[in-house]
């Protein structure tokens, strides 16, 4: 945490995005990373490839058209200056990299419509499942659905404290298809038990507000509980 977020320094020490995001608020709340975050996302923006993608390590290279990064890693760059807003009230963050979180969610809804927005591309699923079925490559398209519906919804909020009213709206539909997406191929009949039946997805789509209705997010909430 000197100069750049580093991973373990026990066997690596490269700048991962996803880490730096998951590790965001705790560090901010603990240790008044402003400055360190302010930087971190500098690298980020400048890392971003030309289709919109950021590599999970920053500064590494710049990403081609395709380039694959694991989901959680580029949507750093939504989610780290969402986090930093939240907690500082700086809106600094969100005006100075709001173009680069556009080209990032313009190029989730691009590659992911054809997919009928399911997110195939990465390859990391949960990296502390306590069910295997959950850490394999196979569910990453249900862990990426999900995160893409999240991720997407919080530029909507942005673009609404912005002042970007068609962004705003816009965004929100684009998330609500992946939302839409995540509940068609991942979900039973019944709309709210998850077929792989783990606490990852149900609690991704409890905290993402996946469900369709307050009821089946209670149910799933239930189920969960049991699990």
């Amino acid at each position: 945490f000197i100069g750049a977020i580093t991973d373990c320094p026990t066997r690596e020490k490269n700048n991962w995005t996803g880490d730096a995001q998951g590790f965001a608020y705790t560090a901010n709340y603990n240790f008044n990373a402003y400055n360190i975050y302010r930087s971190f996302q500098e690298m980020t923006r400048n890392s971003q490839g030309p289709s919109g993608v950021i590599p999970e390590i920053v500064p590494l290279y710049l990403p081609s058209e395709t380039t694959k990064t694991p989901s959680g890693w580029s949507d750093t760059v939504i989610m780290i200056p969402w986090q930093l807003y939240f907690q500082y009230g700086d809106i600094s963050f969100l005006q100075d990299s709001y173009d680069e979180m556009k080209k990032w969610a313009d190029y989730l809804i691009r590659t992911c419509k054809n997919n009928g927005y399911v997110r195939a591309d990465g390859w990391y699923g949960d990296n502390v499942a306590y069910d295997r079925r959950m850490a394999s490559s196979e569910n990453y398209p249900e862990i990426g659905t999900a995160y893409s519906a999240y991720s997407i919804g919080i530029l909507s909020k942005i673009a609404g404290i912005l002042g970007y009213t068609e962004d705003e709206s816009y965004y929100l539909a684009e998330s609500e298809k992946f939302a839409a997406a995540w509940r068609e191929n991942f979900l039973e009949e019944d709309g709210y038990t998850c077929k792989t039946n783990t606490q990852t997805s149900y609690a991704m789509g409890i905290y993402y507000n996946l469900y369709e209705s307050e009821e089946k997010r209670q149910l799933a909430a239930d189920l969960l509980a049991e699990l």
